[in-house]
């Protein structure tokens, strides 16, 4: 079965067209087609999870990063399906592109009444980089500065020690 191209919701949501376009080509003994249209596939295929981060953050006065504490809850609505792929995808972006001496992440996936979520562009990446830019903005406000002021010196470095290996 081909299931095109794209990102997510394929490896895990194909069944629910596959299975009765097999049973359809088996009693019909001939190929049989079913195109979703966009809507539908999006209905189907799930969405991204929906994350919410709560999280400590310790700095110095120059704006350097030292430690970093964040849990991690994402919605994987009313079945598993890969949110703990999407987790752990993640956990393993917490940091963006920063040198933090100190992290400690703790994930949970929690179970909801809604539909199940599943991969979607980024399979967690995104969510989790975008609390840590949310946290990079608050430190900037706290200390006064801009976000490139607060982390320049973390990515710089960050690109040197992987030029350097």
């Amino acid at each position: 079965m081909h299931i095109g191209g794209g990102f997510g919701g394929k490896e895990s949501r194909s069944p629910i067209v596959s299975l009765p376009v097999a049973v359809a080509a088996h009693k019909l003994k001939r190929p049989v087609r079913c195109m979703l249209d966009r809507d539908e596939d999006m209905v189907c295929s799930g969405t991204r999870h929906p994350f919410l981060a709560k999280y400590k953050v310790g700095f110095d006065n120059s704006g350097k990063i030292k430690v970093l504490e964040i849990k991690l809850y994402s919605n994987g609505g009313n079945s598993l399906d890969i949110s703990e792929g999407v987790l752990d995808r993640a956990i393993f972006h917490c940091d963006n592109a920063y040198k933090i001496p100190n992290v400690h992440i703790i994930g949970r996936i929690c179970k909801t009444n809604i539909p199940s979520n599943t991969a979607f562009r980024g399979f967690g990446a995104p969510q989790s980089m975008l609390a840590c830019e949310t946290w990079i903005e608050e430190i900037s406000r706290i200390l006064g500065k801009t976000e490139k002021e607060v982390s320049f010196f973390d990515i710089v470095l960050c690109i040197f020690l992987l030029l350097l290996f």
